[in-house]
């Protein structure tokens, strides 16, 4: 019967542990499974790193009230052991005068006394998710039974964590997904590239859930900032240089740099003292077809910043370039269709644009004063052949008709006949898309 009980409790926390795809409701419910199954005084639900040398605790709890540990460097403590090794830890006599592993302490700390120790690993195939360890006052407080029941409970945990690690990886995918298809949507929408920039800054700092991120352009020897947003924001017009400058490092390299130190170099951000505090930062290079054109920076978060956030940064980069090269060639463009548009309406001569059929796109100045119309925006749209022959508008300006001031050679003067031989050049030219010229003079 006790045995039946205990598959029922143990099926119960394995269902309770499931309900949940958020890592912190899964280590809270693994707290209150644990002690309804093993009785403790103290419990450790930690994340040791044997790579990097460090623990992290998830969760810690004396009598039943949460207790905050910082993260420690991995040492030789139980946790440790059960790290390192994979195998349950026992300790029945916790005494650091006898046991090497109470000496090198990492579970109970400033939370005894605790003379009983039990530590099992929480893992998913052959990979460490996480520790479980609990501890109590008395001696001997944990048999074998408690060590199954407490293994059994972490590998359900390690597959409950695992599972939301997994959703949580896919969460931020999906949401770095429309980030990035609301930045695309955005470039392609505007080429207004302020608009474009802050937009994508937002997305940024939203992303990668930083305080602040600017966006730096190449500018004769320096790096102008040309948009920033969040804490960042401040630095807007400010210059950077390239030499010295971590901006600049990553511009003239071509290469993302991250600094979760950057306080230790006061010149990675120029002579910014008093005017923005960074402490980390992630740089890319914004790299256009001629090379790097400037970088794009996201500065402090509580966390460091990591090869992960480069990566996503770099995405966001492509989308910040896109929209810096297409900005460009729309101010090329316009600069040169404003000096089009100057040099056309300065031609002395009357000076027209037809589409196929024959009818006004452009007009200059000097052809709507010969054609009659009240100025060029008048003549678009209408017909050449009925402004030269004088029948598309009966409310003439200035002049008239230009068939009946005007004489082609070898033509009768009757103002029919020179409309239609003025015709015939226009329809000749558009139909063999080839200059054609006849000779004119005007009457008298």
């Amino acid at each position: 019967r006790q045995l039946a009980e205990r598959l029922q409790r143990v099926q119960e926390a394995g269902a309770a542990l499931a309900r949940s795809l958020d890592a912190q409701a899964v280590v809270r419910e693994l707290a209150r499974q644990a002690a309804r199954l093993v009785p403790h005084d103290g419990l450790v639900v930690a994340h040791p790193d044997v790579e990097g040398g460090v623990v992290r605790t998830a969760l810690r709890q004396l009598h039943g009230l949460q207790r905050p540990r910082a993260d420690q460097p991995l040492g030789a403590g139980p946790i440790a052991e059960v790290a390192r090794t994979g195998t349950t830890v026992r300790v029945d006599d916790y005494d650091p005068a006898r046991s090497p592993l109470a000496a090198a302490d990492d579970v109970v700390m400033e939370g005894g006394p605790a003379r009983s120790v039990l530590a099992v690993p929480m893992r998913v195939g052959t990979q460490l998710v996480g520790v479980l360890a609990v501890h109590a006052v008395a001696p001997r407080a944990f048999g074998e039974e408690h060590g199954e029941l407490l293994r059994t409970l972490a590998a359900q945990a390690g597959t409950a964590l695992a599972n939301a690690r997994l959703f949580a990886e896919s969460e931020a995918e999906r949401r770095q997904g429309e980030a990035l298809v609301a930045v695309a949507r955005a470039v392609s929408g505007s080429l207004r590239l302020g608009e474009v920039l802050r937009l994508v800054l937002r997305h940024t700092v939203g992303l990668l859930h930083a305080e602040g991120a600017c966006v730096a352009l190449r500018r004769d020897g320096w790096l102008h900032v040309v948009a920033g947003v969040g804490s960042a924001e401040l630095l807007a017009g400010v210059h950077l240089p390239l030499e010295g400058s971590l901006p600049g490092r990553a511009t003239l390299d071509g290469a993302s740099v991250v600094r979760n130190d950057v306080a230790r170099d006061p010149r990675a951000f120029g002579a910014l003292e008093g005017v923005v505090e960074v402490a980390q930062t992630v740089v890319v290079p914004l790299r256009a077809a001629e090379g790097p054109i400037g970088a794009i920076c996201v500065v402090n978060r509580a966390p460091d910043f990591d090869a992960h956030d480069a990566r996503v940064l770099e995405r966001l980069a492509e989308h910040v370039t896109v929209a810096i090269v297409n900005a460009r060639l729309f101010e090329e463009v316009e600069a040169s269709t404003r000096e089009w548009q100057v040099s056309f309406d300065a031609i002395a001569a009357g000076m027209v644009v037809l589409d196929e059929d024959g009818r006004v796109l452009r007009a200059n100045a000097r052809a709507a004063e010969l054609l009659g119309a009240a100025g060029a925006r008048a003549l678009a749209g209408a017909s050449l052949d009925a402004r030269l022959a004088g029948q598309d508008d009966p409310q003439r300006h200035g002049h008239a008709p230009v068939t009946s001031v005007v004489h082609v050679d070898d033509e009768p003067p009757d103002a029919e006949a020179r409309a239609r031989r003025a015709s015939a050049v226009v329809r000749h030219a558009l139909r063999r898309g080839a200059p054609q010229r006849a000779l004119v003079r005007a009457a008298g």
